[in-house]
């Protein structure tokens, strides 16, 4: 879990406030929560077998999402 921590802090420059492994569509990683200057809060979801991000989201993508339809 302290990997997966410090490659989602890595990928995004916010810092984590939460962690968790989880069950995302039948495949099981650690999701974790961050908080990024501004006030940005991020998502990501991290691979269990290598410390890898597998999908990165934040609050401006989700807002840009709701935009385009």
């Amino acid at each position: 879990l302290s990997d997966a921590i410090r490659v989602a802090e890595s990928e995004t420059g916010a810092r984590a406030i939460s962690a968790e492994f989880e069950d995302e569509d039948g495949d099981y990683v650690y999701a974790v929560e961050l908080l990024g200057a501004g006030g940005t809060e991020y998502e990501v979801l991290v691979a269990t077998s290598t410390p890898t991000v597998i999908k990165s989201e934040s609050e401006n993508d989700d807002e840009e999402d709701d935009q385009e339809d």
